[in-house]
């Protein structure tokens, strides 16, 4: 999981037939009003592990192999992109860093421009 270093126990639910619930060594940034929290995951008595992302409502269920799956066991199926997709992506994902790189490199000279004659 991004941002996490490594995991460590803490109490499961009150009441409920988890007892322990694992969340990260450090706090992960997380912006509350975006609906963001902390990371955790426990074992479901299903078979496999619930776990939270910090999203508000985005639960994955992993089995231990580390296959995903629904709450009821079943293999969720794969998402494949298409070569022409990934081509589009990596084009897309180029041409937004040279901007951005471009647009530093502005800022930067900004005040050494505004003083040329």
């Amino acid at each position: 999981m991004p941002g996490v270093e490594g995991w460590k126990p803490g109490p499961g639910s009150a009441g409920g037939d988890r007892d322990t619930r694992w969340g990260p060594l450090k706090p992960v940034p997380a912006d509350p009003s975006k609906g963001e929290g902390q990371p955790n995951a426990s074992w479901d008595p299903n078979g496999h592990w619930d776990v939270k992302t910090g999203r508000k409502g985005d639960t994955v269920r992993v089995l231990p192999d580390g296959t995903r799956v629904d709450h009821d066991n079943k293999p969720l199926p794969r998402i494949s992109i298409s070569p022409d997709a990934a081509r589009t992506a990596a084009k897309v994902t180029f041409w937004g860093a040279v901007a951005a790189a471009g647009a530093q490199i502005i800022r930067a000279l900004g005040p050494v421009l505004e003083g040329a004659p």
